[in-house]
């Protein structure tokens, strides 16, 4: 089967590289590892032209994201925190403990649709946890 969706990963930590393996078990995702000590600019992973970007928070400045969004605003970025189980989405919601199924579901998303649909966020202001039914593994 075909890739439809490319994945950038950004980073070289121990928990990318999980992801790294997880993700590769979905044959419509193309993953594609990148070092982000490597000295890459936010031009040239533009030209990779992926549907997501997952990166590794601490691996970062602060500025990185901002600035890849500006030059490539559809990337759906994912921000993954090693020091804790929180995620950070482009929309800047958090998400505890988010297992591939789940990603696998953000990272084929249609632009417009709403991600809390996609995960079943609960309502908000409501203290339940996001349920899937897919996806068991979490990263």
């Amino acid at each position: 089967m075909e890739a439809h969706s490319r994945v950038v990963l950004y980073g070289k930590s121990l928990v990318l590289a999980g992801v790294e393996a997880s993700l590769k078990a979905y044959p419509s995702l193309e993953v594609i590892s990148l070092d982000a000590g490597g000295g890459t600019t936010i031009q040239e992973l533009c030209a990779y032209h992926a549907s997501v970007l997952i990166f590794d928070v601490a691996a970062v400045p602060p500025e990185f994201p901002f600035s890849l969004l500006c030059e490539q605003p559809e990337l759906m970025l994912v921000g993954l925190d090693a020091a804790g189980d929180k995620s950070l989405l482009l929309s800047g919601r958090q998400a505890r403990s988010m297992t591939t199924g789940q990603l696998v579901q953000i990272i084929e998303t249609e632009p417009g649709q709403a991600l809390s649909a996609v995960l079943n966020f609960p309502e908000k202001g409501s203290s339940e946890s996001a349920q899937v039914a897919t996806g068991t593994e979490n990263l």
